[in-house]
């Protein structure tokens, strides 16, 4: 049973910067060589249910959107003293110990004293050995000495280290708390990846075009007390790059073991936007370990903390702008990780409106959503107002997909700036150091002048049943300065055109140009966009300005749209369609492993017979024990079924095929122009078939894995009766005239 696992770091990479585990390969103790621990600690027995039922009442009672994963239970194991320990044949001192909660979801851990010395590694892994977390290293080390580690999906968890024997009581390892995951797999953590509701928006959707930059500010927490939240990286007047994260103070007041994941997002080409399609994965290797306490203020709900190490350069990390006034915002936008789920982005069209919550002060913004909600885990997300700018942090409220009331409340950034009136419970001691008086920045953005495409070419992707094309491109302002004019050039199977902009665009603001119609043939063709000149001079960043696609085009085509009802077990299915040369024409696959969810395709296809092969790589079909069975139904424009697979019929083995036609050759289309009857559930012992268009030739059944067991061409009539000698079951009836082939499912 394969699953998507959250929070599972797998070899991470490592950050030059530090407080990042390295890739230095497996566990030794995954050696069959090496037997494992039978040292450890168990914890007490645990109701699951009742943890997350008095957590969740907690968070409502307060009013806080934090989405909490586990009970917190405070140990104190010294690690080298209580560990099984062996000297391998290399020299090497290898340490397992490891740690039990019989009715645990998953596990993970805060090591309240934490050291390595150089050349010394620890790994953490799940009993059966199919996940591990490492190697952890010197790297990791800390002037806080702690460290908080991701979570495993299992009852037991090992902990190993392994240290050359001159390092032998040099390290510090003592664990200080272990994190009893409690919330059921099926239903949250397992598919955090999708957890999320139905009505959230992929931060890459179209929603978030123009919100790129402060996209890549924000970053999902696991603190150390079992809960998940949401933060954003924030500027400074100084015009320094000190990594300065702000979240909601109800997140927790310790993060010296908390863990930062930034850039976690779907790819913009497969991401959901407010469906019940699942989300694509994205990075999962770019966190950070563990931060320290700058300031904090409850009334306000805020919570900034500097990281231990910056976010490595590569990872394009945006330290957000902020304005501190109380105007105000007339529209803006959320980002956020609910319920522990990949990036989302919510959208606010109407004003901003001051309000007292849970308090006596109007030290929040009461926002009105008019796409996507909040969930649990979106708590310390920022919200930004019309010019991109971070304006409070989350707290709580009341949204949910399908709730009535559509709202939310934000710490004031306002508020949050004087504080308490000390430097540990107000942000501008941290934000101004230098106390400018500054009332609003923008994101540390270094280029006065870098004009961007902020989507991809709309309109022109995929295959298309047209050759009409009217493709569009959404140009940004990723620069200071403000842009005027630009030169826009693209590029169509070689023959380029340019275009010259004029407008007005701020930092972060776009704008949706439609290039000229073009007019194309059937076939594959490339359109490459590129921008230049803004404001008639160089662009800063020249690595942004090109986007090109590949697409298709088949004039005349009929548009169809397959809808797979897919199984728990959607990764082992894939599918094609071919025609009678197997040329293939569309295929799919790669499906993400949750429980039972629905998935469109969109195709065009050119009048003609065709197969529709769907396969199972495990070779149960779309079925399992474990979850409903899937279906199939391929419709025509006018939403008729061209073929279909029933959930009754799931269990194909590794493979069906399912012939269908398009046009004037579809089986519908065909028993529109001929009189060809199939006499409703005949198939007992015979039936009849009958035309008075043209002569029936042959006559085949196939059983439900497309394997025929019967055929006769000896036929030349207008009427048939079919004696077949076949099982109980489902088969497909093919019936080929002088001008047609019909296919019809048939029971007996």
């Amino acid at each position: 049973m394969k699953k998507l696992y959250f929070m599972i770091g797998l070899a991470l990479m490592a950050n030059a910067a530090g407080a990042q585990t390295q890739n230095l390969g497996q566990p030794v103790s995954y050696s069959k060589k090496v037997s494992l621990a039978k040292k450890g600690y168990t914890l007490p027995s645990i109701d699951n249910a009742a943890e997350h039922a008095y957590y969740t009442q907690l968070a409502q009672e307060r009013g806080e959107k934090l989405l909490q994963y586990g009970k917190p239970h405070d140990v104190s194991i010294n690690f080298f003293q209580e560990a099984n320990k062996r000297v391998l044949p290399n020299g090497n001192n290898l340490y397992q110990f490891f740690i039990e909660s019989p009715t645990a979801v998953s596990l993970n851990l805060t090591f309240s004293k934490f050291r390595l010395e150089q050349g010394t590694v620890m790994y953490l892994f799940n009993e059966d050995k199919t996940r591990y977390i490492g190697a952890y290293t010197s790297l990791n080390n800390n002037a806080a000495e702690k460290l908080g580690t991701e979570l495993l999906y299992s009852k037991k968890i090992y902990i190993e280290v392994q240290e050359p024997a001159a390092n032998q009581g040099k390290s510090k390892l003592e664990i200080g708390r272990v994190i009893h995951g409690f919330i059921n797999l099926d239903e949250f953590v397992e598919k955090s990846l999708n957890d999320a509701g139905d009505c959230n928006i992929d931060v890459n959707c179209p929603q978030g075009s123009g919100w790129e930059i402060p996209r890549n500010g924000v970053a999902m927490l696991v603190n150390g007390g079992g809960g998940f939240c949401t933060g954003s990286m924030v500027n400074n007047t100084a015009g320094t790059t000190t990594p300065y994260f702000l979240t909601a103070n109800h997140c927790g007041s310790d993060p010296t073991d908390w863990i930062f994941r930034f850039r976690w997002e779907s790819p913009e080409a497969s991401a959901d936007c407010g469906t019940n399609a699942p989300s694509v994965n994205g990075p999962t290797n770019m966190n950070i370990n563990g931060g320290v306490t700058r300031a904090n203020y409850a009334p306000s709900d805020f919570h900034l903390i500097e990281l231990n190490s910056l976010p490595n350069p590569a990872w394009e990390v945006t330290y957000n702008g902020w304005d501190r006034t109380d105007i105000p915002a007339l529209s803006g936008a959320g980002i956020h990780h609910p319920s522990g789920d990949i990036k989302k982005i919510t959208i606010s069209s109407d004003t901003y409106v001051s309000e007292a919550y849970f308090g006596q002060e109007e030290n929040h913004w009461h926002v009105e959503w008019s796409d996507g909600v909040t969930e649990g885990g979106s708590s310390g997300s920022p919200i930004f107002n019309q010019f991109r700018r971070v304006v409070g942090q989350l707290h709580g409220g009341a949204s949910y997909c399908g709730g009535d009331d559509l709202s939310d409340s934000y710490g004031k950034f306002f508020s949050s700036w004087t504080g308490g009136g000390s430097s540990s419970t107000r942000l501008s001691d941290w934000l101004d150091p230098q106390n400018t008086g500054v009332e609003a920045i923008d994101a540390n953005v270094t280029n006065s002048l870098d004009p961007f495409f902020s989507s991809s070419i709309i309109g022109a992707e995929g295959t298309l049943c047209t050759g009409t094309v009217s493709p569009q491109v959404v140009l940004t302002n990723g620069g200071s300065v403000p842009m005027t004019t630009a030169t826009i050039n693209y590029i169509v199977d070689g023959v380029s055109t340019p275009i010259d902009w004029t407008g007005s665009l701020g930092l972060f603001e776009s704008e949706t140009i439609t290039l000229p119609t073009l007019n194309l043939t059937t076939g594959t063709h490339n359109i490459t966009v590129t921008v230049s000149d803004p404001n008639g001079t160089i662009d800063e960043n020249m690595g942004n300005n090109n986007m090109s696609n590949d697409f298709n085009v088949v004039v005349g085509g009929d548009n169809l749209v397959l809808e797979m009802n897919l199984d728990c077990y959607a990764n082992e299915t894939s599918w094609e369609i071919v025609d009678n040369n197997s040329t293939v024409f569309f295929q799919g696959g790669n499906y993400v492993q949750q429980d039972n969810y629905t998935v469109h395709h969109e195709i065009c296809l050119l009048e003609g017979c065709y197969d529709l092969i769907i396969y199972d790589s495990y070779g149960d079909g779309m079925s399992s024990n474990d979850c409903d069975p899937g279906s199939m139904n391929l419709y025509d424009a006018d939403q008729e079924v061209l073929t279909s697979l029933a959930p009754e019929d799931a269990n194909f083995e590794q493979m069906i095929v399912k012939n269908f036609c398009v046009g004037e050759t579809s089986v519908l289309g065909a028993l529109a122009k001929s009189s060809l009857k199939v006499f409703p559930n005949p198939f007992n012992t015979s039936f009849k078939v009958s035309n008075q268009d043209a002569l029936i030739r042959t006559a085949e059944i196939l059983d439900i894995t497309g394997k025929r067991v019967f055929y006769t061409d000896n036929i030349n009539a207008f009427e048939v009766n079919i004696e077949p000698a076949v099982k109980s079951g489902s088969y497909f009836l093919v019936i080929t005239t002088d001008n047609a082939q019909i296919i019809e499912k048939i029971i007996k």
